[in-house]
């Protein structure tokens, strides 16, 4: 799902003023390595400002996996963020990897 903030939010008291920039962001989980999902998702990605990846990103897999999966989004947007969910094993440090 993209969420458009062009209608962004405005403050009604003129001493406080918000910024209004639009900021695009496409938000998906429940991943489990589907590539082919990321490609199908491919024009909406390549016009967010931000991909956000919110667990669950493969299906048991390992950081290598992870990596892949992050790599395929990449090559649409390049700002990322991720975070792991209850199939995606990794030790500390490689999850530390991950936020790199």
């Amino acid at each position: 799902m993209a969420l458009d903030t062009s209608e962004a939010f405005h403050c009604d008291d003129p001493g406080r003023q918000l910024k209004t920039a639009a900021v695009r962001l496409v938000c998906f989980g429940d991943i489990h390595m589907a590539f082919r999902a990321i490609e199908r998702l491919g024009p909406a990605l390549r016009e967010a400002d931000c991909a956000i990846l919110t667990g669950d990103i493969t299906n048991f897999g390992d950081p290598p996996d992870a990596f892949r999966v992050v790599d395929a989004v990449r090559a649409h947007c390049p700002n990322i963020l991720a975070v792991t969910g209850n199939l995606d094993f990794f030790s500390a440090p490689a999850a530390d990897e991950l936020r790199a």
